[in-house]
């Protein structure tokens, strides 16, 4: 019912009816017309409303009221009143109508000077429609029937009938009068002295709703009028008569005692056979309580490191259950048990085959670490407690919480003297547990935030490892100066060999005389003969979600590549899509996850922290801010500055939109992708700068909204002293941003790009480090966004951004790292109404679910979209 439309009950001068209005105007006739217009517009019968009359009505105070008389309520209006008008409205023997139900409504009179009565409203409006058997009693032989009926027909009659005639026209009419008696059957738990249950007959008058024992009624105990045993008699009988277990109950002994597996079957089987015997029963509370019992197994690695230990615990809502208590009640064959100080029934045969299954596990004890951790991952749901009593059992495996620790006690060896004073607590750490699961023969990826050394960790980890083959680590291109530089400084005794280079230097290398071989991805696809014929002591992939696509031949021939340990090295495994995720831990851990399809079904809906569990024994990753106390790194402040298109800016960009979406609307997905990304680029150049879409050279003050931002942005840091990186993704804007600078503050800024080869990026840096440079240094963020330290800055610029967060931060990270001593400050650079508004969005999203080491999926791809939301994307309204 609206809130402003009010219901109450109305005494006419013949028959009741409802009576409605409007809280507003209720004195005012034309607004109630206007308000009965509205409400029954949709009502045919009436004609809209207007076969219903408005009225001025008086409540019991006399005050009036103005409003619509309805004599019958229509369908589906007021819902509330629907339990009434379905009630049953059955005669009294006094010639009136009634029900069950109540209705608390006002009562009104169209006269001012009538008390309205409930009782002749509710009559009338409780009187049923004509039948046949009211037609028959109308015209029964009995004067006194024919007298009740009429009063039943005439709300302002009344006639009262004989008891025994009552009883025969319900009879007719089809109504069943109630037993005087009702007989119950009452469960009683065990007391605190005993293990007994108990079974009692308890009898209870209908109309007064009077209770007592039959023990009490058979001995005279009780203040019933009439004797309930002859009513009460007959359903005893067919009790003790159709129940096993109740075969001792009688009016001589109408209490017994029960065992627990009589209790079981009883309320198990029986109790229908009660109801149809008209027998209520009264269950006990235990048997609303059942038992959600839970069967953990907390995996850890054994102190022999050669298999997995699994300690067992047992709970029901996060309340322990001893195992001893536990295997008693299964051997005394309990369905009732008392525990956390109540009696509760539990599923006997659940529990006996989680026993079962877990001695199986103890007896066999051939479980590898690597099949008991898997458990977690093929569990349904971990930590959603116990299965429902109609599934079968499962059992919920978890990590132990020391997890960590019990793997590096158990087998990690005590690092070097040298080592121990050469790296952090959290990187010994770290090398100590790539050795340790290198022990267990669980490959794992060393997942650190960008930043914290996960390169002389590695190091570390390669100059420990017992070996008569080489270890083998891939790099990208970029970093590949950057390892033999680390390797050079951390450890000079291991020899390296850096397979890189002429095809004729590469082919007279000896991969298996030295130490390390240090290779590039490219190189390694290349050159992939060469590298399967070694059996590796070890193979270290670095920036390893170089290898997240299943479908590419790098993927493919990592996979092929033989070794006695595997190591992915990355501080982003997920990126965009969680299928990335299942592609490295399939190279590292094969089959931990079982197949991408499988894995995408139970992980896409929810993957948090459900995944989360799955993947950590696996995955180690710290944070900066985990760290800082350790290695004291400044603080990192994120800036987003947001600017608008100028008029040239905004003319071009709803031409490429206008453009883009024209092309799109007729093609297949597979077109519409092509078509979709190169409008995505097109608007971001616009968004640059109209010199960068255009390909142009000529004046460039004025023309961008960016563009200036950044000069003033960059006026301010120079004012101030401050050495900046600027990143771009984009060559050519890097070129205009370097001309720019040149023309607005005369400097000669350097700009770190593809075309320069790798040592002249090296030295580039560490004079721009040493403060040799100009104070901005412009980057192509592939060129270098990895694997470069630029500590010397403390000032990043992001240009343009990168859809995927990780890229982003990596380049940042480029700056905020270890070295830095002065706080840092990121600043990114967004256009108002744009696609880099919708950029800015989704690098939100993911960086929210990033926090747990996931990435989403989108169901749909952006090119798939219907035309609006691909527009309203290119709007910034992602």
């Amino acid at each position: 019912m609206n809130r402003n439309v009010n219901i109450g009950l109305l005494q006419n001068d013949t028959q009741p009816a409802w009576f409605v209005w409007a809280d507003q105007n209720s004195s005012s006739r034309e607004g109630q017309l206007l308000f009965k217009q509205q409400l029954f517009r949709n009502h045919d019968p009436s004609f809209y409303g207007t076969a219903f009359p408005v009225k001025e009505v008086f409540d019991e105070t006399g005050g009036s009221v103005t409003g619509t008389v309805i004599p019958e309520i229509p369908d589906g209006l007021f819902t509330e009143l629907t339990p009434w008008l379905e009630a049953t409205s059955y005669p009294t023997r006094y010639g009136r109508w009634t029900k069950e139900e109540k209705l608390d409504l006002p009562l009104f009179s169209v006269r001012k000077d009538t008390s309205p009565s409930y009782k002749w409203i509710i009559d009338g409006l409780a009187k049923p429609s004509s039948s046949s058997a009211l037609d028959r009693l109308a015209h029964d032989h009995d004067d006194r029937i024919r007298k009740w009926i009429r009063a039943l027909e005439s709300p302002d009659k009344m006639y009262e009938l004989p008891l025994n005639l009552y009883e025969y026209c319900l009879d007719q009419l089809g109504h069943t009068k109630a037993a005087p008696f009702q007989l119950s059957l009452a469960i009683n738990e065990p007391d605190l002295f005993s293990d007994e249950w108990s079974a009692e007959l308890i009898v209870t008058e209908t109309a007064t709703k009077k209770t007592a024992s039959l023990k009490d009624v058979t001995s005279g105990h009780h203040s019933f009028v009439q004797n309930p045993v002859p009513a009460v008699k007959p359903a005893l009988t067919t009790l003790s008569s159709s129940v096993p277990a109740l075969h001792g109950l009688s009016l001589t002994d109408p209490k017994i005692k029960l065992k627990d597996e009589e209790v079981y079957s009883f309320l198990h089987s029986y109790q229908d056979v009660c109801e149809q015997a008209g027998i209520n029963v009264l269950v006990p509370q235990s048997w609303d309580r059942p038992v959600q019992l839970s069967v953990t197994g907390e995996v850890s690695p054994s102190l022999s490191g050669s298999g997995a230990t699994v300690s067992w615990l047992f709970s029901h809502h996060d309340k322990a259950l001893p195992e001893d208590k536990l295997r008693e009640w299964v051997d005394e064959q309990r369905h009732f048990i008392y525990f956390d100080n109540r009696w509760m029934h539990w599923d006997l045969q659940k529990a006996s085959e989680y026993l079962r299954q877990i001695d199986r596990i103890r007896k066999e004890n051939t479980v590898t670490l690597f099949q008991a951790i898997q458990q977690i991952a093929y569990m349904p749901d971990a930590g959603a407690g116990a299965p429902p009593l109609d599934e079968p059992v499962q059992i919920n495996w978890t990590l132990s919480d020391t997890w960590f620790d019990d793997v590096t006690k158990a087998v990690a060896p005590v690092l070097d003297t040298y080592w121990k004073h050469t790296l952090k607590p959290y990187q010994q750490e770290g090398s100590r547990w790539l050795l340790a699961m290198r022990k267990l023969g669980l490959g794992c990826c060393l997942a650190d935030d960008m930043g914290l050394g996960k390169t002389v960790q590695a190091i570390a980890y390669a100059d420990h490892i017992e070996r008569d083959r080489p270890v083998l680590i891939v790099c990208p291109t970029s970093l590949l100066e950057n390892w033999v530089k680390e390797l050079n400084r951390f450890a000079p005794h291991l020899k390296q060999t850096v397979y890189y280079g002429a095809k004729a230097t590469r082919q007279s290398m000896d991969l298996e005389s030295g130490d390390v071989v240090l290779t590039t991805y490219a190189l390694l696809l290349r050159d992939s003969d060469v590298f399967q014929k070694t059996t590796w002591a070890s193979v270290l992939f670095d920036e390893a979600q170089m290898i997240k696509n299943n479908h590419t031949k790098i993927w493919k021939e990592a996979k092929s590549l033989s070794a006695h340990h595997r190591i992915a090295i990355t501080g982003t495994p997920v990126e965009n899509r969680l299928a990335e995720l299942w592609s490295l831990f399939d190279w590292f851990a094969e089959g931990y996850l079982g197949s991408l399809p499988d894995f995408l079904i139970r992980f896409s809906a929810d993957p948090s922290a459900r995944l989360k569990n799955v993947i950590a024994p696996f995955v180690l990753r710290r944070t900066k801010e985990q760290q800082r106390t350790d290695w004291k790194l400044p603080s990192k402040t994120n800036r987003t500055l947001h600017c608008d298109l100028t008029r040239e800016q905004h003319l071009l960009y709803q031409a490429v939109v206008e453009e883009t979406l024209e092309a799109m609307e007729f093609l297949t997905p597979h077109e519409r992708k092509g078509v979709f990304f190169k409008g995505i680029t097109r608007l971001k150049q616009i968004c640059n700068h109209p010199a960068h879409f255009l390909d142009e050279r000529r004046s460039l003050s004025g023309r961008s909204g960016k563009w200036e931002t950044v000069m003033k942005t960059m006026e301010t840091l120079l004012s101030e002293n401050k050495r900046t990186v600027l990143f771009t993704q984009y060559k050519k804007m890097g070129y205009l941003i370097e001309e720019g600078l040149r023309h607005t503050f005369g400097m000669e800024a350097e700009f770190l790009n593809g075309s320069m080869k790798m040592r002249d990026r090296f030295d580039l840096v560490e004079r721009f480090n040493r403060g040799e440079t100009a104070p901005v240094l412009l980057v192509s963020i592939r060129a270098g966004g990895t694997g470069l330290n630029m500590t010397g800055a403390t000032e990043v610029i992001h240009y343009d951004r990168w859809w995927n967060p990780a890229v982003d931060d990596q380049a940042s990270d480029r700056v905020h790292r270890i070295g830095q001593t002065k706080p840092v400050t990121i600043h990114s650079f967004t256009t108002r109404g744009t696609i880099e508004e919708s950029i800015e969005a989704a690098l939100h999203q993911k960086k929210e679910m990033y926090t747990s080491l996931f990435g989403g999926e989108r169901h749909t791809p952006v090119w798939e979209m219907d035309t609006s939301e691909v527009k309203s994307l290119f709007y910034g309204r992602y």
